[in-house]
């Protein structure tokens, strides 16, 4: 069952995204932004392209050309879904300002973004038969080394 926990990320979050800790390499985030229809626009980012200035404050780096960073720029919505083992959280969130150049890779733009609320979608044993995520999307990177 989905609860709204406020609007700050959770500690194994913060500790993944400020903290560096633990943080999964393989495991994707998928977030939502909004079409110029309204409908929602998915796409996949990585741990690697989120970072967390404070609980409430994110920075997000997209390709700047994208349908996403321009869904940001025009809207500013956005909703990231966090998946693995240890639960699923919907952090809901706003671009609060305008984007900027990423300082190292060319081409890549970076969202500074409010967090609105987050959710966390947890069983209810009361209410739901026992069950548990095994794990979320994830990405395969071959090793640097391997011939493409």
């Amino acid at each position: 069952m989905t609860t709204t926990i406020g609007a700050a990320l959770p500690g194994l979050l913060m500790s993944r995204l400020h903290e560096r800790l633990e943080t999964p390499r393989d495991i994707a985030v998928p977030i939502c932004t909004c079409d110029e229809l309204g409908f929602p626009h998915p796409a996949l980012l990585s741990y690697e392209e989120i970072f967390a200035d404070a609980p409430s404050s994110l920075r997000l780096a997209v390709n700047g050309t994208s349908t996403t960073a321009n869904n940001l720029r025009r809207d500013g919505r956005v909703t990231l879904s966090f998946v693995d083992e240890h639960g699923a959280w919907y952090v809901k969130a706003r671009a609060s300002s305008a984007d900027a150049p990423h300082a190292t890779r060319n081409g890549v733009a970076v969202f500074p973004v409010a967090v609105v609320t987050v959710l966390a979608d947890v069983v209810d044993p009361s209410r739901e038969s026992p069950a548990r995520i095994v794990h979320g999307i994830r990405f395969h990177r071959p090793s640097p080394s391997a011939t493409p």
